[in-house]
């Protein structure tokens, strides 16, 4: 007891330097955990910080369910079919697509389109429109339009390829410029103009036929986060279908036309799918290099968006000329083995199209999320070695 008394002192110094202790640690925890949330925060924005920020879109009213649009865009009997989502298109469309593309009915007797009104699919607000003008090696090859809108404060979209603009949208002065090519010889510019127009469903918007497809973006920020490797690829994980957001009557009218030409989409989800990454695999999206890629950069390892029974290889370009190889996976085996069923290791697996012959794919996934391809002439039956790949990564 003398003993306590005598180093009292010494006894609450070391307890408070242990309390200390305590407190910086539980504060550095929590600083690392607040850190790691507004990491995950910049990797991973429900909408692009443009539009989290617009202020049309921030004193919108908050979504209630989904059945947000009444109105088909183009009249029904100008629709030929619908392409579903994940649509494959190299070089612009190396990685599938995020957006359903209303492919319009030609003019009898021409392989054109037909001109078609364009109507607003629901009460919508336009919150920016904008002009694009897409070049060739130089040359002007084609003018159109986009329009962005949303609904309500969670789910917005847009209309691309618009033909020509009316009512308020017909006389608008267009600024606030960017160009980009995607590293192809197509340069596009797109001039924008920030709005406030508020249209009811049926209201019509301009029209489309110039290009032999319209597109139609829908995100719901109130969905969950998909899987993907890498959330720094630019994808927008909110995508969703434009179709689930229709009427009952409408949707039935719409959702038998998801196809390309005479062939249906029946399988799950019906309205095809943007995301298809899977972990260890060698199924999903690879890029050449840690920046953003440009569209020769980019390669799918994917399924068909209308039969997802047919595997599809699509290059951007580097390795060979942009373009799709599709073929029937198998489940066992090294040639044209389904892409979920490839982990890594050393075995090279050879892929080969009955539609394109005289080449080959040879592909070996050595780390998780690195990739080996090289193309050669022959056929898969031949020696399996890789000379001169090229690599990928997520």
């Amino acid at each position: 007891m003398n003993l306590i008394k005598k180093h009292w002192w010494r006894i609450i110094l070391v307890a408070a330097i242990i309390l200390i202790g305590i407190g910086i640690l539980v504060v550095s925890k929590t600083s690392n955990r607040q850190e790691n949330q507004t990491d995950n925060q910049k990797t991973n924005p429900s909408k692009t910080e443009k539009e989290r920020s617009n202020p049309v879109i921030t004193r919108l009213p908050s979504c209630v369910g989904n059945s947000l649009y009444t109105i088909s865009p183009l009249p029904l009997n100008k629709i030929d079919f619908i392409l579903p989502l994940g649509n494959l298109n190299p070089s612009g469309h190396s990685t599938p697509s995020d957006h359903i593309y209303f492919v319009i009915t030609r003019k009898e007797g021409s392989n054109n389109q037909e001109i078609v009104d364009l109507f607003a699919p629901g009460d919508i607000t336009i919150y920016t429109d904008g002009k694009q003008i897409k070049s060739t090696s130089g040359k002007i090859d084609v003018v159109d339009y986009f329009i962005d809108f949303a609904s309500c404060k969670e789910v917005y979209g847009r209309f691309g390829h618009v033909s020509d603009l009316a009512g308020q949208l017909a006389n608008l002065k267009f600024k606030d410029c960017s160009s980009y090519s995607g590293g192809t010889a197509d340069l596009y510019e797109q001039c924008r103009a920030n709005v406030n127009i508020k249209l009811k469903a049926g209201e019509k918007l301009g029209t489309a036929g110039r290009t032999a497809a319209f597109d139609f973006n829908t995100y719901d920020d109130r969905l969950p986060d998909p899987y993907v490797a890498n959330r720094t690829r630019g994808y927008n994980l909110k995508a969703a279908c434009p179709l689930d957001y229709y009427s009952v009557e409408t949707k039935a009218k719409l959702v038998p036309l998801l196809g390309g030409g005479d062939k249906k989409r029946t399988a799950e989800p019906v309205c095809g799918d943007v995301f298809q990454d899977k972990a260890g695999t060698l199924q999903g999206n690879w890029y050449i290099g840690l920046a953003d890629a440009g569209w020769a950069e980019m390669m799918s390892l994917v399924h068909d968006h209308i039969d997802p029974t047919v595997g599809v290889i699509s290059i951007g370009g580097v390795v060979t000329d942009p373009g799709i190889w599709q073929f029937t996976p198998q489940h066992s085996g090294t040639v044209n083995r389904e892409f979920s069923e490839v982990t890594v290791g050393d075995i090279i697996y050879c892929y080969q199209s009955s539609k394109k012959t005289g080449s080959r794919f040879l592909i070996q996934l050595f780390e998780e999320t690195k990739l080996k391809i090289e193309v050669q002439s022959g056929q898969c039956k031949d020696g399996l070695k890789l000379n001169s790949p090229t690599t990928y990564q997520r």
